[in-house]
């Protein structure tokens, strides 16, 4: 079986290194880019096209929520899941609007991204 291949877009690049170190110890995972904006995002699902895009929505240049309707709309073998420090139930429900496969905040277990992980690859 081949890896999931992810990509992680987050400004922060403490957050980015943490969420890779902890996806890299997965047999099934790999890292294949990361990025900062959501500029980054649409670039890396052009050019890398991975399965899973996680991703944070304050951003600079583009939020994560622009970026994840531009995803959904144009490359939609892409998966994204948004991780987010925000919890409103009203943002929640923007980004499964506009194409989100999940929702995440980042006060959330490890396991629970894992299995967010594992729950948006498609496994035709």
């Amino acid at each position: 079986m081949k890896p999931i291949r992810i990509a992680i877009v987050d400004d922060s690049e403490i957050f980015r290194k943490s969420l890779r170190s902890l996806l890299e110890r997965q047999s099934d995972f790999s890292i294949i880019a990361e990025g900062e904006t959501g500029l980054d995002a649409i670039g890396i699902a052009d050019e890398d096209q991975p399965d899973i895009i996680l991703m944070d929505i304050n951003m600079p240049l583009m939020n994560g929520l622009a970026a994840t309707r531009f995803i959904s709309a144009n490359f939609p073998e892409t998966r994204v899941i948004i991780l987010s420090m925000h919890s409103k139930e009203s943002i929640m429900l923007i980004a499964k609007e506009i194409g989100a496969h999940s929702f995440l905040t980042k006060e959330c277990s490890s396991r629970d991204v894992l299995s967010a992980i594992r729950d948006a690859y498609p496994t035709d």
